[in-house]
Formats: C-alpha cells, sequence, structure tokens
C-alpha cells in the first residue's frame, strides 16, 4: 500500500519535496526518504528512486544503470 498525505491508500502520489543522496553502493540508503529522492552510487554511478513507501519504509528501485 502507498501511504498518502494522511496515511490512506492511493495510486498516484504527489511529491513535494525531493532529497537527494550521494554514497557508495555498500552504504545503506536511507529508510524515511521520501518517494522522488534519488541516491546516486559513486562507485557504481547507478542512481536509484524511491518509488513508493511500505509500511513507512522507502522501497528504493534502480533508475539508471551507469552508461
Amino acid at each position: 500500500m502507498r501511504e498518502g498525505m494522511a496515511g490512506e491508500e492511493m495510486t498516484t502520489v504527489r511529491i513535494h519535496s525531493i532529497e537527494k543522496y550521494v554514497g557508495e553502493s555498500t552504504d545503506t540508503k536511507p529508510t524515511s526518504a521520501l518517494v522522488g529522492s534519488e541516491f546516486w552510487e559513486t562507485d557504481t554511478k547507478n542512481v536509484y528512486i524511491v518509488y513508493e513507501k511500505i509500511a513507512g519504509v522507502a522501497n528504493w528501485i534502480l533508475k539508471k544503470e551507469k552508461s
């Protein structure tokens, strides 16, 4: 279930604040990051994005692989 403004179930999520993180692939990605936030891995050059939050925890997915 995706969490909305007050925790209600939603299919569309309004992105009101995007955070950008930088770290290595061995670093733990923030679990409290907002939907739409990005994490750039300096060692692999991969970029991850928070697609949704499940039970309040960020679900990071690969947005762009190193080219």
